[in-house]
């Protein structure tokens, strides 16, 4: 049985030993949950912090883009890039260098706190350098924690140690083209490495700074471009790819005779004189269409007086960097009246000279001329004679007096035919080009020649070629050529004695369609020093000689599109020659 409770006691049951426990319990729940709440507070609390951080970190990053805007000039976005990135750092020393092409190498432009020997040693690094190029090698920061135990830093230990700093930052600036604009550094007393925050946070106010730097340099070179666009003295204009034009420069408007307040001409073909617009259309546009660019010579037109104006014309397309997609079309214009005219004078004055030269090769060939002229002079005078004896017989010899007086009219060509060419080799005017047997260049000349080659007793030997081609040519300077030649052995030959004196002219067809004219003496041996001067204007080793024979040969060949040379030979005496062009069928 159950015993019954006394009077007056509780009739409740009584708490088991689990119940006993709860108390107990409930209060180990408590302080789980307390840490739990604590743990969390203090995680939000943390988090609260990093936030906190890093809107901070934002708003001075904001207040730091603000501020490169606003700067005037690359120096000031420098110098507030390395204040910013250093107060952030709490960094005690800091550069900046920037890439220079000519230099090859990191320059510092910018600085806090380091002396002038520690600036003048690092002036400029190399890209290439082991520890302070790194970055500019690898395109990404470089931490140096203790310049002392780095050993890529010990060729510059000691002027780490005179400087003051162990530790040492870097972060490249690279372009967005990947291309090195230069690096920040950032230098500590201490050894140690900026947190991972603080380099997230350096890299972007490198990003920036970057952006700004190409900026500003694009805004200086675009100010400079526009100097010399409007101080240029060419003719510069840029028109649409359609045609249109938009764009002319001061010294273009002064060129063609615009006012600075007039209104350009839209289409590009008002520029140019009328005999080149077909040129524009069928040639230029096509070009620049095929190569993206044109060079050459034509005629821009004036618009007060319509005159023609000689320029040298650059034409090119403007294109967009990234892609290469043309955007514009323009035109560089250089004015060449000058240089035209100055050519046209040094034209007549070299053709005053070759004309002076043929009058003075002339003169000393007085005897020679003298002598042609006389031998079919004297010819019809004997022939005159002859024919009236013919007539004064008592039964005229009419068949012999007709034979006398066809003698008389055929000297009397020879005669003429001589005169003639002396009259056009004296002429001060040079003849047209036309197809010219060289073979009968060398005998005309040899016409007047023989004389004064007998008188100096040269011995002749000609060898020329059958079936040479033509060349296209002015037969007066050919011949000049070809006397100047002659006469210039003559000369070199005078003063031997001890040997023969040998004149050898041949001419050859070369291929692939070229003819070579040569001219060999036995004079006396010419100093190898001497040869590549034999062409020079006023160059001679003759006494008495003017030294322009020779160079106003070259001259002539050339505008043949010829060359004309010298060579030695294995004996005594020199060897000229001149190859000229070749054009159409051989003839004899």
């Amino acid at each position: 049985m159950s015993a019954e409770p006394f009077e007056g006691e509780s009739r409740a049951p009584r708490p088991d030993s689990a119940s006993r426990l709860e108390p107990c319990h409930a209060d180990t729940t408590t302080q789980q949950t307390d840490t739990q709440l604590t743990e969390a507070n203090l995680e939000l609390r943390k988090l609260r912090d990093e936030l906190a951080a890093e809107l901070g970190a934002m708003e001075r990053l904001h207040e730091f883009s603000t501020q490169l805007l606003l700067a005037n000039d690359l120096q000031m976005v420098l110098e507030q890039t390395l204040t910013a990135i250093m107060e952030m750092q709490s960094a005690d020393f800091g550069t900046v260098q920037l890439f220079d092409r000519k230099e090859g190498g990191l320059v510092i432009v910018a600085q806090r706190n380091f002396l002038p020997p520690f600036l003048e040693r690092f002036s400029l690094v190399p890209d290439d350098d082991c520890a302070s190029g790194r970055p500019a090698k690898s395109r990404s920061p470089v931490i140096v924690e203790d310049v002392e135990l780095d050993e890529s830093f010990a060729p510059h230990r000691q002027f780490a140690r005179a400087a003051g700093f162990r530790a040492k930052q870097s972060t490249p600036l690279i372009s967005h083209r990947g291309v090195l604009l230069g690096v920040v550094s950032t230098h500590f007393r201490k050894p140690g490495r900026p947190s991972d925050a603080e380099m997230r946070l350096t890299e972007l106010y490198a990003r920036q700074a970057t952006q700004t730097i190409e900026r500003k340099r694009a805004e200086e070179e675009h100010i400079q471009l526009a100097a010399i666009v409007e101080t240029s003295s060419d003719f510069i204009g840029i028109a649409s790819l359609t045609g249109r034009a938009f764009f002319l420069n001061p010294a273009g408007r002064r060129m063609i005779g615009l006012r600075d307040d007039e209104r350009i001409p839209e289409d590009i073909r008002e520029y140019v004189a009328p005999e080149d617009r077909d040129r524009v259309r069928d040639e230029i546009v096509p070009a620049v269409e095929r190569a993206g660019f044109w060079d050459g010579e034509i005629a821009l037109r004036h618009v007060l007086t319509g005159v023609g104006i000689p320029v040298l014309q650059h034409v090119f397309y403007t294109r967009e960097p990234q892609s290469g997609k043309p955007l514009t079309l323009a035109t560089v214009c250089r004015d060449i009246t000058r240089r035209r005219r100055a050519e046209q004078a040094a034209s007549r004055a070299q053709q005053e000279i070759a004309h002076a030269t043929r009058l003075l090769s002339m003169g000393e060939l007085t005897a020679s001329i003298a002598h042609e002229v006389n031998q079919p002079l004297a010819a019809i005078v004997s022939n005159g004679n002859a024919c009236i004896r013919w007539f004064d017989r008592e039964v005229p010899e009419l068949a012999q007096a007709r034979s006398s007086l066809d003698s008389i009219i055929r000297d009397a060509n020879r005669a003429s035919e001589i005169v003639r060419r002396i009259r056009t080799f004296a002429n001060k005017e040079t003849m047209p080009r036309s197809q010219l047997n060289v073979n009968e260049v060398i005998r005309e000349v040899l016409s007047l020649t023989n004389d004064e080659l007998r008188r100096a007793g040269v011995l002749l030997k000609i060898q020329l070629a059958d079936l040479l081609p033509p060349v296209i040519a002015d037969r007066i300077e050919l011949q000049q050529v070809v006397l100047n030649l002659v006469i210039n052995s003559i000369e070199a030959m005078r003063a031997v004695a001890d040997r023969p004196r040998c004149l050898a002219i041949t001419s050859a067809a070369l291929a692939p369609a070229n003819i070579e004219v040569t001219v060999a003496d036995s004079g006396n041996r010419v100093f190898p020093a001497h040869l590549p001067r034999l062409f020079e204007a006023f160059f001679t080793t003759k006494a008495q000689g003017l030294g322009l024979g020779l160079a106003i040969s070259r001259r002539i060949i050339e505008s043949h599109g010829g060359i004309l040379g010298a060579r030695e030979q294995t004996g005594d005496g020199l060897t000229i020659a001149f190859t000229l062009p070749a054009s159409g069928v051989p003839v004899r």
